[in-house]
């Protein structure tokens, strides 16, 4: 049972500001949090921010329950984040916390838990820029949670030395506190829908296939990435550890001895070279993998992922729990460009100018292996996309083959799998073009650009439009936060659109939810490039993939 402490606060400017602060038994000890109201509907909520899932870890080893405390800890603000950036640095490696928003500490409500985005790199579980508002107003308790990042999160040995994954034991950690807390902050621990956007979607795909989250959640969200993008997926962490190493004068025989060097390095020494390094690797080749990523471990009794996930989902080795998964309709465009010749940047653009002279670096990573193979599918990857002009000198086009290769296919692939084990699918594509988005100039949405009509962001005031796609995909979300389906009943909001799952029995017909001003079910996003696609896997695939 909660304990209300109704306190007047302070003076502020000479005006008498009444707050009401919110203390709260938990399963650990005693907690403090704070009243407000949405910015919607003025609803009243409880915000308790910057809970302790976890001790504070250890460099480069798996993070443990937060030990029971005496006296109330302060959670009326956001805490540090994880260490991230460069110029400057910013965040502490003590930063795994989690923050709950509720609207009543009593009954059984629905929960949402939120992986952010970041490309394991940035990010974190501060209100600000993801007020989770219009959630609340819809009835649900909102979690979101912060793990570790770069090379603190991610840094391996590739074997049971140091077997990584450190900021996905660190998802799995906070998702055992909302089971065993999420009660006493009015939440169900049975009605847990996991979600994620980009590699938060991917981290979501991970917990689908590992052991250790199976129980932990009853659906799955996953936004603009799925476990089969390549970009969740670290093949190179190796090189990321040698240079960075390097940067900081470490010499050793091994990985494992530059990572035992590696503890002892101050931490924002450590992070300025490893965000160097990571970057530096990446460049190498971005469609086989960005900067950090999850890795397959060798098995022993703390494993979080082993194996191939690709596989994994073939032969039916995952939660079967309900899942909605989706995708914006121009994932390869940066947010914020709205014109055709600044899609990308140079440093991008340039690189992807070496694919008409190294063609074996345009297929996907597992596709095949052999130099001849790769260049062959690359050159008809290459021509499918741009003709005979030089696929970095384009826009539209590279902007189409990026959408395509890292996001679309790979969830349409996640889907075409899991259906066959029984499994409901709902996905859609995020079409709208608005005023919130920062779009209304460009030919699609930009990957993260649907956060701003799902999140009180600060991106300013917007349309009528802008409002009720807003409200429609919040609501979508919700739905199958509480019902396991987006459309349990025929709505006005949606113009009474059912949202229907993916049928199962065919690969070539895959129907989704396009949602734009007018929502509606279609068939086959990208229908031309998935079929290419499809033919170069089958003429040319191994038949054992990790991601697609």
């Amino acid at each position: 049972m909660a304990l209300i402490k109704i306190a007047l606060i302070m003076l502020v400017q000479n005006t008498v500001v009444f707050a009401q602060d919110i203390t709260l038994e938990t399963a650990k000890g005693t907690i403090v949090g704070t009243t407000s109201q949405t910015v919607g509907l003025n609803k009243t909520y409880y915000a308790f921010k910057g809970i302790p899932y976890a001790e504070p870890p250890k460099r480069f080893q798996e993070a443990v329950p937060k030990a029971p405390w005496t006296g109330t800890l302060n959670c009326t603000y956001d805490k540090d984040v994880c260490v991230q950036g460069k110029n400057p640095i910013i965040g502490s490696e003590d930063c795994l916390f989690l923050s709950v928003y509720t609207t009543s500490l009593t009954g059984a409500t629905p929960v949402i838990v939120f992986i952010h985005g970041g490309y394991f790199t940035l990010g974190n579980s501060s209100y600000e820029g993801k007020g989770p508002d219009f959630f609340l107003d819809e009835g649900v308790v909102f979690v979101m949670l912060q793990y570790r990042l770069g090379l603190f999160g991610f840094i391996t040995t590739e074997d049971s030395a140091n077997p990584g994954n450190w900021g996905l034991k660190d998802q799995v950690l906070a998702l055992q506190w909302v089971r065993d807390n999420i009660q006493y902050f009015g939440g169900d621990p049975t009605k847990v829908t996991l979600w994620g956007q980009s590699v938060g979607g991917a981290s979501v795909g991970y917990h689908l296939v590992s052991n250790r989250s199976q129980g932990l959640f009853h659906g799955a969200i996953m936004e603009s990435g799925t476990s089969l993008s390549s970009f969740g997926f670290n093949r190179r962490i190796s090189q990321t550890i040698l240079l960075t190493a390097t940067q900081l004068g470490k010499l050793s025989l091994s990985i494992d001895g530059l990572v035992q060097q590696l503890k002892t390095v101050p931490y924002k020494d450590l992070q300025s070279a490893a965000y160097t390094a990571s970057f530096a690797v990446a460049l190498r080749n971005p469609l086989a993998g960005l900067f950090y990523g999850v890795v397959s471990e060798e098995y022993h009794n703390k494993t979080f992922f082993t194996g191939r996930c690709d596989t994994l989902l073939r032969e039916g080795k995952f939660a079967k729990v309900p899942i909605l998964l989706g995708t914006t309709s121009q994932e390869g465009r940066f947010v914020g460009s709205t014109s055709p010749s600044d899609v990308l940047s140079g440093l991008v653009r340039s690189y992807f100018l070496t694919f008409d002279i190294l063609p074996n670096r345009l297929p996907p990573p597992d596709l095949a292996t052999s130099l001849l193979t790769r260049s062959i599918v690359g050159t008809k990857i290459k021509y499918h996309f741009a003709g005979l002009s030089p696929i970095g000198l384009t826009n539209d086009e590279l902007v189409r083959l990026l959408s395509v290769d890292q996001w679309v296919r790979p969830a349409v692939e996640f889907a075409r799998q899991v259906i066959q084990h029984g499994v409901d699918v709902y996905m859609y594509s995020f079409s709208y073009k608005g005023v919130l988005g920062r779009n209304t100039n460009a030919t699609g949405v930009a990957h993260s650009e649907d956060l701003a009509y799902l999140f009180n962001t600060a991106n300013g005031i917007g349309s009528g439009d802008d409002y009720l796609t807003r409200l429609r995909y919040v609501r979508f979300l919700c739905n199958f936060a509480k019902t396991k389906n987006p459309t349990p009943i025929t709505d006005q909001l949606f113009n009474n659109t059912i949202w229907t799952p993916v049928k199962n029995g065919t690969r070539r017909e895959i129907n989704y939810l396009d949602i734009d001003r007018i929502i509606q079910m279609k068939i086959n996003m990208f229908d031309k490039d998935i079929h290419e696609y499809d033919k170069l896997y089958n003429d040319y695939g191994i038949g054992d993939y990790q991601t697609y």
